[in-house]
């Protein structure tokens, strides 16, 4: 399983694997919890899927999209 910071260093690992030319300041990532803060992080657009108590008040303090939109 891969979490947190793992999660950037796996992806970046996969990404040079490929060959891979990738602007993460323009890609996407969802996240639910906040063990995805690194990667959400990472990129230009992260958004909170559903997300637990912990990555909600890290959206809100970030000023990141949840979705579905709530308090």
């Amino acid at each position: 399983m891969c979490l947190g910071p793992g999660k950037v260093a796996r992806v970046r690992q996969f990404l040079a694997e490929q060959g891979a030319t990738i602007d993460l300041d323009a890609s996407f990532a969802y996240g639910d919890g906040e063990w995805d803060v690194p990667v959400l992080e990472t990129v230009g657009y992260p958004v909170a899927v559903y997300p637990e108590p912990g990555l909600l008040a890290q959206a809100h303090r970030r000023g990141w999209p949840v979705f579905p939109a709530r308090g």
